[in-house]
């Protein structure tokens, strides 16, 4: 009988990557509670304020801060590690290969191959992306590519109009955005029947996110209290903590700042809401010093993000989350191949997850689908490096062996060779390989522009797959519908649907 063998390969590397003990840990959450007690969250809103008071919060009105004693966050503390434990262990992966993708970054704009740049997406834009995704063969989902952008367009309208012209244009799955505003909640829960009559379902994102350093803005509350109201359950709240800009520069100090500012907003989204499971994420990045520039994927900025999980974990066996999407690069090409090779490996080796927006470019903000062509093609050969393998005695091959003798030829014809080579797949055949007598050299132009032009052209075929797939233009229509009906309660011109 064939069973399916796992393999567990030891990582070795030249130093730890954690240099604590128990006795830091420890340390680095008292810091935290300290942190907390004296300095305390900045709130945005004079009635927020109100709220958190009547709730039995100490606010200080010349500060406009809450403060927290230690009973209270340690608490907090509790409460997440009972509404979201910490794991026995790391996952194992499955060695199952992936089925298909997903593609999309939410992001704002999009990177346009003809022009070169990264544009703001129209309307007519955002119909076009989908209708690739809906030709790509390898795409099972999208979500929003980019914001739509027009004049008349209210703001608060992007993000259902997005998922309007989307599911217009679909017939595969497609994910609204993350809301930003209390509205969107609502008319998010009217939007999630309609996915479900197309066969899947979108839970609402359940996150807001503190503004760095330790402040819980106007926005954030409010769209948080909507989602608990709405039913959300669990609630999450984050810490995008900046090495250097709003935290220590170091890991340690780095660390201390992103609990305390975890801690600090579930213990008043636990004062506002406290029937409401709670959950958290740290997601943080680095400043370079010499330029400014801020990176939310850098290398060490990624080790610091378990560092922190680590302490939550150690010290009150409660999970905290990360986000593996990021890249820094901004446009299609090698760079953005590397960042993804680098820190995909990298996630996969320390605990098994691998998440980057496939497409995704920009820190999230920047979507190309010629990039999202190269991701999946990296994605599928990662995954055939971390998959397991089968073992039985019709697997061993040994008859094989016995036949061929010295016969090369025999294995690639062998009959066992034609059943079994799909298993054991060395590469994908999409990329450029041989020997360098074969590899067509030219000083004229590079392999890499070959590849894109390669992504590219399978964009262009897939696009023209895509229209002509028919869509469902009656479930559309009820969307559309939702979308009158929000323009209705902003007092908004109510857009079109796009064809």
């Amino acid at each position: 009988m064939a069973t399916r063998v796992n393999i567990r390969i030891p990582v070795r590397h030249s130093a730890e990557l954690l240099t604590w003990g128990d006795d830091e840990r420890q340390r680095i959450a008292q810091a935290a509670v300290e942190v907390l007690h004296e300095v305390g969250m900045r709130i945005d809103g004079q009635d927020n304020l109100k709220m958190i008071e009547q709730a039995g919060g100490g606010v200080n009105w010349e500060t406009n801060t809450v403060h927290f004693g230690e009973e209270e966050v340690l608490a907090t503390a509790r409460q997440l590690a009972q509404d979201s434990p910490a794991p026995e262990s790391a996952e194992l992966l499955t060695g199952q290969r992936l089925g298909g993708f997903t593609v999309g970054a939410g992001g704002v704009m999009w990177f346009d191959w003809d022009r070169w740049q990264a544009v703001g997406g129209t309307r007519q834009e955002l119909r076009d992306l989908t209708r690739w995704a809906e030709g790509m063969e390898k795409v099972v989902g999208s979500l929003q590519f980019c914001q739509t952008q027009a004049e008349d367009l209210h703001p608060t309208l992007q993000l259902v109009d997005s998922f309007a012209i989307m599911f217009q244009h679909s017939t595969k799955p497609v994910y609204f955005n993350q809301p930003t505003e209390p509205i969107h909640v609502k008319y998010m829960r009217r939007l999630q029947p309609l996915q479900e009559e197309r066969g899947y379902h979108q839970a609402i994102a359940p996150f807001e996110w503190v503004n760095p350093p330790l402040t819980l803005g106007d926005r954030a509350i409010k769209a948080m209290l909507a989602r608990a109201d709405a039913g959300v359950d669990k609630i999450g709240m984050g810490s995008m903590p900046l090495a250097g800009a709003s935290t220590p520069v170091t890991a340690v100090g780095y660390t201390v700042m992103g609990i305390a500012e975890v801690l600090g907003a579930l213990v008043v989204a636990r004062r506002l809401r406290p029937d409401v499971g709670l959950q958290a994420a740290i997601v943080g990045g680095v400043v370079d010093m010499a330029t400014g520039y801020m990176s939310y994927q850098s290398p060490r900025g990624t080790i610091m993000d378990y560092l922190a999980q680590d302490v939550f974990e150690g010290v009150w066996g409660a999970h905290v989350g990360s986000y593996r999407g990021y890249r820094d690069a901004n446009e299609p090409g090698m760079q953005a191949c590397y960042e993804w090779a680098l820190l995909n490996a990298f996630h996969r080796c320390v605990d098994g997850s691998m998440g980057s927006e496939i497409g995704g470019l920009s820190n999230g903000n920047l979507f190309s689908p010629e990039q999202a062509v190269l991701d999946m093609e990296m994605t599928g050969e990662l995954n055939e490096m971390m998959s397991g393998f089968e073992f039985s005695e019709e697997a061993l091959g040994l008859d094989v062996i016995m036949e061929a003798r010295h016969d090369g030829k025999a294995y690639m014809e062998h009959p066992h060779t034609l059943k079994h080579f799909r298993e054991v797949l060395p590469f994908s055949n999409w990329w450029l390989r041989g020997l360098p007598t074969a590899a067509e050299h030219d000083p004229d132009r590079s392999q890499t522009q070959q590849l894109l032009d390669k992504a590219h052209q399978i964009c262009v075929e897939a696009r023209q797959r895509g229209e002509e797939v028919e869509t469902d233009q009656d479930l559309a229509n009820k969307v559309w519908g939702v979308v009158a009906d929000m323009a209705a309660e902003l007092g908004a011109k109510t857009p079109e649907p796009v064809y």
